[in-house]
């Protein structure tokens, strides 16, 4: 071949290869930012930016986590930039070079052509787009895959050593990819076995190349057998194999890009064909090179293994388990385009037909494919954060996003990025977790499609189309209704400030959720807390069955900052509704129970009770400021021990002075046998709210048995003392 000829070839090679990475690259963060994609760039993140080197794989479907190998992989673009787009700009020049070697499988074992065509098929086909445009471990497969084919085929079929060795490797990391890829094995064992009939004087140089190979491949599985070993946790556990007409039907549906027209059927029947020629000339055609044979042997056998294998073994297989040899369905389909005209030259215009109407239509999609599918892209997704960001900041509030546990990965990969970027106070809040209530205020981010904590989203704001925005008002705005005569302390610093319910319903009733508020504040931020809140009896009989939550991550915390936690109370059905009911509320962290301070200072218990309302409407009011809701009596009225009653005062407003209560007790006659006067300090309790305030008569113990009247006068600076009636 003239020079001339070998450049005008490399050209096209080159063109087909920047034609790949501008389908990769055009319209770079299209996609959907999903939640693999936002675990792969956390832990991505923590290496390439913060230095912090773990053996932590994203989980897998089956148990326990993948190899942290494509971690390590992601970490190099991460230590570049925060920004995930540039991490998918890395999986696509990563496929490029897959792509690169497809043609040099192509060429090498098949033909020049074979390998062109394979690899401008895997430029522009849609299933090969799908897999090279986004942050997965997946992804990043299939270039190993086709390396550790090449080697394979160099080391047994050329008999180079150096590849032998290198075989075992590529498919190790291959599985570190994904672990359907160890699935490909067996085509080590035959092309091992090849090479031995072909030289079996050398079955000792054999035998030491094949360990030198699996003892570097387990090397390279180090790190994922350390973490699969020390990781705690259920064992793996597999669901069955979805059948042989799952397998086919994908296949058909991957190779035909998704598109069910008349296009459709072109590709995967050229495989199909291509498959059984690739089989039937390696076993009937006596004329043909040994190296062409065993080629397309592994070619077709690489390709089928990982579903087949699946089905025997019966392992779980899904569509995209397939990617690893995918790209060798190109030079299938290649192989079948360029051979028919060599059977006839007649038959030149169905080849040529069929790859024009394949790359025109494949090649118009991905130049105007939307890869959003209809979702918020990553690049929505980013400038969402942005802007709200800078609104936020320009307002000197915190950004606190909300979303559901299960897509919240994504939002936090994005926190990261403003941080490292921006130097921004983003914080992701859970939906099952507390709220923080900045001094200020702050800006509210959701999905649009966000189902929790409608009463804070009321009257959001859509922006940007796949979110709504709105402002947070001021700590000040949120009054407990529920709370002790101080907030309730706990050893960590904790206080429970008190407690307000979200619908008009002061009261619980029976069998029906009650959500309510829980008002928190911290001095110093702690580590992440649990609460819990049960509604109970006077007998401490639990009336609900809450869960317990999160108050709120650790990293959410900020020292002295509020926080609004919300638990809806699911009431039992068979609640009392004639006495009186308490709540329950405690803390507890990792090591056990956070104890409630009493009022010197020293822990005195693992919860606290707060006294709920026990009727619509205070018994009788004592001034604008001040009334009396409830009152307790116990135990009844005995000689000789201390008479206790409990009442529960609704402060309606601050109180600027301490009341003075004034006790008597008085027999049938009238006349006073007892009095017992003290001062009210309810110039210091939080209004609007409920407190209990327990007050000990010490009765007389010579009194005689008869019927007696307790009473109660209130007095301040101002006016006299009034009995209440």
């Amino acid at each position: 071949m003239s020079s001339t000829s070998r450049f005008g070839q490399w050209m096209l090679v080159v063109a087909v290869l920047l034609l790949a990475t501008f389908t990769r690259l055009d319209r770079l963060g299209q996609e959907f930012y999903s939640t693999d994609a936002g675990t792969h760039s956390l832990l991505a993140m923590e290496i390439g930016q913060y230095g912090r080197f773990h053996l932590d794989g994203p989980p897998m479907s089956v148990g326990r986590s993948h190899s942290p190998f494509s971690i390590y992989l992601y970490a190099l673009p991460f230590a570049i930039t925060p920004d995930p787009r540039i991490a998918a700009a890395f999986t696509g020049l990563f496929n490029v070079l897959g792509i690169g070697l497809l043609y040099a499988l192509g060429r090498r074992y098949l033909s020049h052509e074979v390998g062109l065509i394979a690899a401008a098929l895997a430029a522009i086909h849609p299933e090969a787009l799908v897999a090279s445009r986004s942050i997965w471990n997946p992804n990043l497969a299939a270039p190993f895959a086709l390396a550790y084919i090449y080697s394979g085929l160099l080391g047994y079929v050329e008999n180079r050593r150096g590849a032998r060795w290198l075989h075992v490797v590529f498919l190790g990391f291959a599985m570190q990819c994904h672990p359907m890829a160890v699935l490909l094995a067996p085509l080590s064992v035959g092309l091992w076995l090849y090479r031995l009939f072909q030289d079996r004087s050398r079955w000792r140089s054999l035998v030491a190349d094949a360990l030198v190979s699996n003892g570097l491949a387990l090397l390279v599985l180090l790190p994922w057998l350390i973490s699969l070993l020390s990781g705690s946790g259920d064992g793996l556990s597999f669901l069955p194999n979805r059948g042989l007409m799952y397998a086919l039907s994908t296949a058909y549906t991957s190779l035909g890009g998704f598109t069910a027209n008349w296009v459709q059927p072109i590709l995967p029947v050229l495989t199909v064909i291509g498959l059984l020629w690739l089989i039937a000339r390696a076993f009937l055609l006596s004329n043909l090179a040994q190296s062409e044979r065993v080629a397309g042997l592994a070619l077709s056998a690489a390709f089928l293994f990982i579903p087949l294998m699946a089905l025997l073994i019966n392992l779980p297989y899904r569509d995209y388990h397939l990617r690893p040899a995918f790209p060798v369905a190109f030079l299938v389909q290649a192989f079948v385009l360029v051979e028919l005209p060599r059977i006839d030259r007649r038959l030149i215009v169905l080849p040529v037909l069929l790859l024009a109407v394949v790359v025109g239509f494949y090649g118009r999609r991905a130049l105007l494919a939307d890869y959003s599918l209809g979702r918020p892209t990553m690049a929505e997704q980013i400038e969402a954060v942005r802007s709200a960001s800078t609104q936020a900041e320009e307002a000197n509030q915190p950004l606190l996003i909300f979303t559901e546990e299960e897509r919240h990965r994504q939002w936090q990969a994005l926190k990261q990025h403003m941080d490292l970027t921006y130097d921004r106070d983003v914080r992701v809040v859970f939906s099952n977790q507390g709220l923080p209530l900045p001094t200020p205020g702050a800006l509210l981010l959701a999905w649009d499609d966000y189902p929790d904590q409608r009463h804070l989203l009321a009257g959001a704001d859509n922006f940007r189309e796949h979110f709504v925005l709105t402002h947070l008002p001021p700590a000040s705005s949120y009054q407990p209704v529920y709370q002790n005569v101080s907030p309730i302390r706990f050893e960590d610093g904790s206080r429970l400030i008190g407690l307000a319910p979200i619908t008009l319903s002061q009261r619980p009733n029976a069998g029906q959720p009650w959500p309510l508020t829980l008002i928190w504040e911290v001095e110093q931020a702690p580590a992440s807390l649990t609460t819990f809140v049960h509604l109970v009896d006077r007998a401490g009989q639990r009336l609900d069955v809450t869960p317990d939550q999160l108050l709120i991550a650790a990293q959410n915390w900020q020292a002295g900052e509020r926080v609004l936690q919300q638990v809806d109370l699911q009431i039992n059905a068979d609640m009392p509704i004639d006495q009186g009911l308490f709540l329950r509320v405690g803390l507890y962290d990792a090591i056990g129970p956070i104890r409630v301070l009493g009022e010197n200072g020293q822990p005195t218990a693992d919860f606290s009770l707060i006294r709920l309302p026990g009727a619509p409407t205070d018994l009788v009011q004592v001034n604008e400021s001040l009334a009396i809701h409830d009152v307790e009596i116990n135990p009844t009225l005995e000689q000789g021990p201390p008479l206790s009653l409990t009442i529960t005062w609704h402060v309606i407003q601050t109180l600027s002075i301490d009341p003075v209560l004034e006790w008597s007790l008085r027999d049938a006659e009238g006349d006073m046998v007892y009095s017992h006067d003290t001062s009210l300090e309810a110039s210091t309790w939080l209004a609007p709210a409920y407190h209990q305030d327990q007050t000990i008569l010490r009765i007389p113990p010579d009194l005689p048995p008869g019927r007696y009247v307790v009473s109660l006068s209130i007095a301040d600076s101002v006016r006299q003392a009034e009995p209440l009636q």
